[in-house]
């Protein structure tokens, strides 16, 4: 259960957050003792404040943080931005307060030098609450994004790398993860899309009018994905997943979107 997805409310307003989980997820405890209670901190499942929001005597949880780091790098919203590179403190983190001025420390324009190094040490941020606390952790959201209407650099600036150092690094942690997301509808309104598969769409239908293979995010992703394998089953000896495979799970043969079949009832 994610009885609060991605609370919005400020950090100030973090008491109110755990309040609300401590009753959700103890009330959740009770009625489906088997079930896991997804808890995260604010705002949008930050990784920084994770502390603030552990409720230790409730143990059906799983501990959840959204790593889009650097902020205007994964958003694709600075032109010419790259991986590694150098980024404002303010362009890289989405909560201000780690970039405020401190006793001749500059702020928003101190450099930032984002390379495999440093995503590990924000990871770590997130990883190293995990040990504190014993408890296990999800990734619930990360990606980078690119231009969907230049369909053919999608990966441009270094971001097959950054695909690959993330994900390199949440094997070494043994991080669950989500990538965010497998196929998006876009509007010739939109700037940036994220999916492996991005289909265009206008303001009512999701059929789209054209669509397209994010192709070298594909082949960063395909190596950490397998064609009908068990979630935690190793990864030696899975068969990549292909193209294809994906696409007829996520299309089907006819085109349209295909969905998942009921779960069979209780007995």
């Amino acid at each position: 259960y994610e009885p609060l997805s991605e609370p919005r409310v400020s950090r100030d307003e973090i008491w109110w957050v755990k309040s609300f989980y401590e009753k959700a997820c103890g009330a959740l405890a009770r009625a489906d003792p088997d079930a896991a209670c997804m808890v995260g901190s604010t705002p949008y499942y930050s990784r920084a404040d994770l502390d603030q929001v552990v409720i230790p005597h409730v143990t059906n949880t799983i501990y959840a943080f959204n790593f889009f780091f650097p902020k205007v790098y994964v958003m694709n919203s600075l032109d010419g931005a790259s991986y590694p590179s150098n980024f404002r403190c303010c362009d890289a983190y989405t909560l201000d307060h780690v970039c405020k001025a401190s006793w001749g420390k500059p702020g928003c324009d101190r450099p930032v030098f984002v390379a495999k190094d440093k995503l590990k040490a924000e990871i770590e941020v997130a990883v190293g609450f995990g040990r504190k606390h014993n408890v296990p952790l999800f990734m619930d959201q990360w990606a980078i994004s690119s231009s969907f209407r230049l369909p053919g650099s999608a990966l441009d600036r270094g971001r097959a790398n950054y695909v690959r150092d993330v994900l390199s690094l949440a094997d070494d942690f043994g991080l669950s993860y989500a990538y965010w997301n497998g196929r998006q509808a876009v509007k010739e309104s939109d700037s940036t899309a994220f999916g492996l598969l991005t289909i265009e769409s206008d303001e009512s239908s999701v059929g789209g009018k054209r669509s397209w293979w994010n192709d070298d995010l594909f082949v960063a992703l395909a190596p950490h994905l397998a064609a009908g394998a068990e979630p935690n089953a190793p990864r030696e000896g899975r068969a990549p997943l292909s193209r294809e495979t994906w696409g007829a799970r996520a299309w089907g043969a006819s085109g349209e979107p295909t969905r998942a079949a009921a779960p069979p009832s209780p007995p």
